[in-house]
């Protein structure tokens, strides 16, 4: 007995993946994990998975095939980067701008910054790992409701 699985990650839109379908990004042909992208299996990947974070923010997406973003599912970025293929993505957005809708030095400098953020510096060739960013938001929220518990 065969089971298929029909997970879906919701649909998430951006200006990344609808420029992309609308053929202003020429330049940008294979995805995040190095899969051709094409109008039926390109998908919007998070960096940091938005079942954590729930920003779908143009700093934490990146454009992935389907395949390659449900191979991921629910696993950490650094487990799973490689590092020369995330550069050369970030490559092809160089030099790239949308008159008013997109920038792609801008957006090369944002992946760059979210991803030291989570401790991938691509730059260097280096992956730590790093406490999970949920870890931080519950301590975060139980220093919180300590504050506002005392002030009440």
């Amino acid at each position: 007995m065969e089971i298929e699985s029909n997970t879906s990650f919701g649909s998430h839109h951006s200006i990344l993946k609808t420029l992309w379908k609308q053929g202003q990004l020429p330049t940008v042909r294979r995805g995040f994990y190095g899969g051709f992208l094409t109008q039926g299996n390109v998908t919007l990947e998070h960096i940091s998975l938005f079942s954590r974070t729930h920003r779908s923010s143009l700093d934490n997406v990146v454009l992935a095939t389907a395949t390659k973003n449900h191979d991921r599912g629910s696993r950490p970025l650094w487990k799973i980067i490689d590092i020369d293929t995330a550069k050369a993505y970030l490559a092809q957005f160089r030099d790239v701008h949308v008159t008013g809708k997109f920038d792609g030095n801008m957006y090369i400098r944002l992946i760059t910054r979210k991803l030291q953020n989570i401790g991938i510096n691509i730059e260097k060739g280096i992956i730590e790992k790093r406490r999970q960013a949920h870890q931080f938001v519950q301590i975060h929220r139980n220093r919180r409701s300590r504050r506002l518990n005392y002030h009440c």
